[in-house]
């Protein structure tokens, strides 16, 4: 097959050396494919998992950032200056999304991947995160209620909300929660960010 094939599709057999989260993405003209979207991530889970361990719920968190001329049209991978005007989790503008789903005292894990080309810093509201493991490998647990995190890194992060509630998780930089300077109805974030809804 040539290396343009669309409507075509590949598989990719490997063997992970190790459990972990990890990407995908482009490495032909990667400079314009993976700024339009070509990657992604996967999780590389343990064949046994300890008690102390276990989490009640798991959640993926790719993060992206995109750059648009203008409402319909396509994505420009080279941004003016760099500055990307839109931000979105797993593909989707909060406003785009659903909210998350989740009971109270439940053990929660999040892996959130920086697929973009900026730096965030990401906060939970309504619980601490503790910090269990950067890049594939364990971590001295580390309790935050934000983290930065570079291109390319993985952080997993574990939570438990101890009371009902409607909790926002985003990246604290305010023109990370806008799109295309704009917020939601009432001001509201509808950029890099997921609200969990807390139940009991």
């Amino acid at each position: 097959m040539s290396r343009s094939s669309p409507g075509r599709s590949y598989t990719y057999r490997f063997t992970p050396g190790h459990a972990g989260n990890f990407a995908y993405h482009s490495h032909t003209s990667d400079a314009v494919q993976e700024l339009k979207g070509l990657d992604g991530s996967f999780q590389v889970l343990p064949k046994q998992v300890r008690g102390k361990d276990r989490v009640d719920q798991d959640f993926v968190f790719t993060l992206q950032g995109w750059f648009f001329k203008e409402n319909g049209q396509p994505v420009e991978p080279f941004p003016p200056g760099g500055e990307f005007n839109f931000q979105t989790v797993n593909g989707k503008t909060l406003d785009a999304a659903s909210d998350i789903p989740v009971k109270v005292g439940e053990k929660i894990r999040a892996r959130v991947y920086n697929a973009s080309q900026q730096m965030h810093a990401m906060h939970l509201h309504g619980a601490d995160m503790t910090i269990v493991s950067q890049n594939g490998h364990p971590q001295p647990p580390r309790t935050v209620t934000t983290f930065s995190i570079a291109p390319g890194d993985f952080f997993e992060v574990e939570f438990t909300f101890d009371k009902p509630g409607k909790w926002t998780f985003h990246c604290h930089f305010p023109h990370h929660t806008s799109n295309d300077q704009q917020d939601g109805p009432n001001g509201s974030p509808v950029g890099m960010s997921r609200v969990f809804v807390a139940t009991d």
